[in-house]
């Protein structure tokens, strides 16, 4: 079992199945302020913090261990100089906190951190409210799912800056609950109450949001300057889908050009799904571009109906500093059949990067380069195939 030790940091490897018996000496490191274990085995799943061992790390302030449930949070209350707590669990093992974890979360006054990659927050009760009015001292706050609901507790933590995860209503009215201080929402999808955030700079998505819920964001986040997604790094066909493709076309577009609202916008990432998504992207676009946008980021997935016509949609954002437009191979297909007519079309967006395109896909786009630029035609300052 690998041990690096420096200071007053320890950090543990494993490769083993663990238990809380194996980490029971510990305890006596009672001037540890830094524990970090990594014991994830999908095969072997179990506390791994005993009340003993929390007894005993009285000077403790950084907690994050891999591969253990929810439950042992019932077991850190002793803790008390715990400033940031991580626990990441396996992806199947999505729990939901009981009284006794609660109960222990309001001892830990002092917490600035807190990521709970896997809980499930789905109902605020008197307990849930209880210990978040003793967090008052919370910055963030990572779940995998939260219920609107718990925005009434959130309210509590008055220095609370982002949050992270995704939302589902559950019919409660928090209508006049704001978290002003709030302006990074991370990995989010579903129902995000946009209302109760009006100071949000960057949402960073997960999967899709709810189409009422993405036409709120342009209504409420006036102050939205980034939309991004997360994606694995290198991987774009993990991007999400911005909204469901379900509902009337007219709602789902209406939600897309809601966002020319947003004049602070200056950094959109999208997936673009039909023809009338495309339309609707660059119309909102071209009313930012004079309040300074400055990168777009469109991506057609495969199966899409969007074709070589509606991608010319792109050359009305003349004055664009960034596009990067990455295509589906059918949607790749068609594009090369006019690679000239497309690229010199987009001569008015300073710096273009085509990606997702085969070899011989980037074959054709480079000979029609060369043959634009043989001709003197107009092409963008910086052109990227790839």
């Amino acid at each position: 079992m690998p041990v690096f030790c420096c200071c007053f940091v320890l950090c543990l490897q494993v490769a083993v199945p663990l238990g809380e018996l194996d980490l029971l000496p510990l305890a006596n490191l009672h001037s540890l302020e830094a524990l970090l274990v990594n014991a994830h085995n999908p095969t072997f799943f179990q506390p791994l913090v005993s009340a003993q061992l929390a007894a005993g790390l009285t000077a403790l302030t950084h907690l994050g261990i891999s591969g253990c449930p929810l439950s042992c949070l019932s077991r850190i209350g002793s803790c008390v100089a715990l400033k940031s707590v991580r626990l990441v669990c396996p992806g199947d093992h999505e729990q939901e906190l009981g009284l006794s974890e609660w109960a222990a979360l309001g001892k830990l006054t002092g917490l600035t951190e807190l990521v709970l990659q896997n809980a499930r927050m789905l109902a605020c009760t008197e307990e849930v409210s209880a210990a978040m009015s003793k967090l008052v001292k919370l910055r963030g706050f990572d779940a995998e799912l939260w219920c609107v609901g718990m925005v009434s507790a959130l309210a509590f933590c008055t220095q609370l800056t982002y949050l992270g995860g995704g939302w589902q209503q559950d019919g409660s009215s928090v209508s006049g609950v704001t978290l002003p201080h709030v302006m990074v929402l991370r990995n989010t999808f579903g129902s995000p109450p946009f209302a109760a955030l009006p100071n949000l700079v960057i949402v960073e998505q997960l999967s899709c949001i709810d189409t009422y819920a993405f036409a709120a964001m342009a209504r409420h986040c006036t102050k939205l300057r980034f939309f991004e997604s997360v994606r694995a790094p290198l991987i774009s066909s993990t991007l999400p889908k911005h909204m469901p493709y379900t509902g009337p076309t007219r709602d789902r577009t209406a939600a897309v050009m809601a966002l020319s609202a947003l004049t602070r916008l200056s950094h959109l990432e999208f997936m673009i799904e039909t023809p009338a998504e495309l339309v609707a992207l660059v119309d909102a676009v071209d009313t930012l571009l004079p309040h300074g946008f400055r990168h777009l980021e469109v991506y057609v997935i495969g199966s899409s109906s969007v074709r070589l016509g509606t991608l010319t949609q792109l050359a009305k954002l003349r004055g664009l500093p960034y596009l990067i437009l990455q295509l589906d191979s059918e949607s790749a297909d068609h594009m090369v059949q006019d690679a000239e007519g497309f690229l010199s079309g987009l001569s008015g967006i300073q710096r273009v990067h085509v990606m997702g395109l085969s070899s011989e896909h980037v074959a054709a786009c480079v000979a029609a380069q060369h043959e634009i630029e043989e001709a003197g035609l107009p092409c963008p300052k910086s052109l990227t195939i790839s």
